[in-house]
């Protein structure tokens, strides 16, 4: 059996509740642009405890991992779109704020409320704005943002709403 997971961990804790026999399964781990590593999962002599604490110890380990659920990233580049948020966006949104919509701010409990944490959400919300439709960015080529430029800045905008970093 084979299965992939974005944190490894992940794959430990599926293949321990399903009482599928670690020896057995087979976890590809995906990293950034779809890369997947394939990784054993240690064999049954590693584990010398029932399966049941197994299960317990890891979700234990990996509580934060397996928590509140953030959506994948989009892939965007983090420095790049901070440079193009700072660049461009933050004379409205200084800090996360919203100079224009005082309530709808980048802050994680406004985009959960407004639009949730999925970057790809967030990303159409942005581009789909007739207010960021309107505006010129002139220290961007053309004044207007490319796909790429919005997928970078989305990614800097949901890594800082969920990091707290407002």
């Amino acid at each position: 059996l084979t299965m992939t997971f974005r944190y490894p961990r992940v794959g430990c804790i599926i293949a321990l509740l399903l009482a599928i026999s670690p020896k057995s399964v087979t976890v590809a781990f995906q990293h950034h642009h779809n890369v997947q590593t394939p990784h054993k999962l240690p064999t049954k002599q590693a584990f010398p405890i029932p399966m049941v604490v197994e299960a317990a110890v890891v979700l234990s380990l990996t509580f934060g991992t397996i928590g509140p659920a953030h959506a994948a990233s989009i892939g965007g580049n983090l420095e790049r779109g901070q440079e193009l948020f700072t660049n461009n966006c933050a004379s409205c949104h200084v800090g996360g704020m919203n100079v224009m919509k005082e309530k709808k701010t980048l802050r994680k409990d406004a985009l959960e409320k407004f639009v949730g944490l999925d970057e790809e959400k967030v990303k159409a919300f942005v581009q789909e704005s007739g207010q960021h439709k309107r505006l010129i960015f002139p220290k961007v080529p053309g004044g207007k943002f490319t796909d790429e430029d919005y997928t970078d800045v989305v990614t800097y905008i949901v890594d800082q709403a969920t990091g707290d970093k407002w």
